[in-house]
């Protein structure tokens, strides 16, 4: 199944109408061959005529994230497509040069239930040179 007809079919399973923002920002994602910031995608849009507030395309990557159909990137504000509607966990390799990002699928998480602190989200993101800026 395609990344958008996923994305919309979970929409709407979650109860979520599919508003043109959010059908735009899903089409960019999928065409998009790197991670995104909300800038780029408004950049993207706005070369096809579609005029959204940073803010609006900003809610609709959180929804996305809150479905698990994305990825936040935290170290260079940008989104990815996730490739699997199963819960995993990733560590994000992150080029500091071309901003190049590859994905390693880790087992499990790592972080450790403590009894008075409830995880919500785990950011495994490691800065470096990828093999081609090396």
């Amino acid at each position: 199944m395609s990344f958008t007809a996923q994305a919309n079919e979970k929409l709407k399973s979650n109860g979520y109408k599919l508003t043109s923002a959010r059908e735009d920002v899903v089409m960019v994602l999928a065409c998009a061959c790197k991670p995104l910031s909300p800038y780029e995608i408004k950049e993207i849009l706005e070369r096809d005529n579609k005029n959204y507030q940073v803010i609006s395309i900003y809610r609709v990557l959180e929804l996305l994230q809150e479905l698990d159909l994305v990825h936040k990137i935290y170290s260079i504000n940008s989104y990815q497509i996730c490739d699997s509607d199963r819960k995993h966990h990733h560590k994000f390799l992150i080029c500091q040069k071309c901003n190049s990002v590859d994905t390693v699928e880790l087992k499990s998480s790592s972080t450790q239930q403590t009894k008075n602190f409830i995880v919500v989200e785990e950011i495994n993101e490691a800065l470096g040179l990828c093999s081609k800026c090396q």
